[in-house]
């Protein structure tokens, strides 16, 4: 039997089998403090009650009635069975026999009534009144069961609160997504135990966020006190001579992919900050962004195949951002034609960018995610493309999927969910 999963289950098998050990432990004393001597009361009392009737058996008249549920006496033995071995009975029985030796016995007749046997000189047996006594016994078994089994469940539904609340607390603050989409801070409440991991958790949140803000400070900076510089370099080369024509050229591409390094930094910093969510639809930013790409300056083939979809909500200028980087590498390692296409599957959005190039090994799938991959991998490029895309997935709760296209080049599919009620309520 496989233990339950949820702490619900775990805390009423738990708590039962605790309360079971408990009885169990609480049967166990009694038996061998009290029962023992219950017992020997019990034949004590059985002794006193054949001598008593020794004495006046004769001249008691006996009941007329079989069925009485009164004392019975009977001239000779009543056959019956003993009763069995180790049992509270057995044991009266011992001291009987003890006190009036082995003529006196105990019998248990089929309808559970108790006879004392005395088969000494004038034989009798005397029934006590019926006692259902394996009746009674399974009976106190079942609502003994049902007992430890509500007292389980009430236990653990109590100690399932004092526990779950601020818990749910924890989970809901980290599913809500603050600045930089790091998780919101939980409320102080529950056990000391609960309050000491959620004020952990909020210093960590806390020293994040300062490393975050510091990061997007220096990037901020730099990119600040570099664009000066490049501006005039910039303008020096215009005021270079027509001889030295091709250099400028050169220069000038040089600054452009510096500029644009220097965008890919702080877009990769911002994740999506400071952008209102709209509720648009996708397709219209992929049919704009093919649009551009397909210009004839840029010699680019790219398709669009958009199927019907919903509306969502949606940082528009982060989705363009995820379509121009997806375009953008495909065209960088894979020139050629580009297909762009959205379908409905499964419930999700799905944007599928494919390329007829060369393909990535799927050992390196995990590590596209990451900044600087593509630099780890000898490409050109700031390898931040890959991780960009990344991140505006995530801020969108989607996920980034590779897959090789059986006829040659990379398919990336960016799956997003179309429940927008969250976003909604955040905005």
């Amino acid at each position: 039997m496989r233990f339950p999963d949820s702490l619900f289950g775990r805390l009423v098998i738990v708590i039962a089998l605790v309360i079971v050990a408990n009885q169990v432990a609480l049967y166990l004393f009694v038996r061998n403090t009290l029962a023992t001597a219950r017992a020997q009361r019990m034949g004590e009392l059985f002794a006193g009650q054949i001598q008593l009737v020794r004495e006046i058996h004769g001249r008691a008249p006996t009941p007329s009635d079989p069925r009485a549920n009164t004392l019975r006496l009977v001239s000779g033995a009543v056959l019956g069975t003993p009763p069995s071995a180790g049992s509270d009975l057995a044991q009266a029985e011992r001291t009987l026999q003890a006190r009036l030796g082995p003529h006196a016995s105990l019998r248990l007749a089929r309808n559970d009534r108790l006879w004392l046997e005395w088969r000494g000189k004038h034989p009798f047996s005397l029934s006590l009144p019926a006692y259902p006594w394996r009746s009674v016994k399974l009976l106190f078994l079942y609502w003994k069961f049902i007992t430890v089994a509500l007292l389980a469940f009430i236990g653990a539904l109590l100690a399932l609160r004092q526990i779950n609340r601020p818990l749910s607390c924890l989970v809901a603050a980290m599913e809500e997504r603050g600045p930089h989409g790091l998780p919101m801070a939980a409320p102080l409440a529950g056990p000391r135990e609960i309050r000491r991991l959620v004020q952990h958790y909020n210093r960590m949140l806390a020293d994040l966020r300062v490393l975050l803000d510091e990061r997007d400070l220096v990037l901020v900076g730099i990119s600040h006190d570099l664009r000066t510089p490049l501006t005039r370099l910039r303008l020096g080369c215009e005021f270079l001579p027509d001889s030295a024509r091709d250099s400028r050229e050169e220069l000038i591409s040089d600054i452009q992919a510096l500029d644009a390094i220097l965008d890919q930094f702080i877009a990769f910093s911002r994740r999506g900050q400071g952008e209102d969510w709209v509720l648009c639809q996708l397709n219209d930013i992929v049919n704009e962004a093919v649009q551009q790409f397909s210009k004839p300056a840029l010699a680019l083939c790219v398709i669009g195949d958009c199927a019907p979809l919903p509306e969502i909500l949606i940082q528009p200028l982060g989705m363009r951002r995820l379509l121009d980087n997806l375009i953008e590498n495909a065209r960088r390692y894979a020139p050629g034609e580009i297909a762009v296409r959205t379908r409905l599957a499964s419930g999700m959005i799905e944007l599928i960018v494919e390329d007829r190039g060369p393909g990535i090994p799927e050992s390196l799938h995990p590590q596209l995610g990451r900044p600087f991959a593509g630099i780890s991998q000898g490409v050109s490029g700031t390898g931040l493309g890959i991780a960009i895309v990344w991140n505006i997935a995530r801020m969108h709760d989607g996920e980034v999927l590779f897959e090789d296209r059986p006829d040659g080049g990379l398919r990336v599919v960016v799956r997003f969910p179309t429940d927008h009620d969250r976003r909604e309520q955040e905005t």
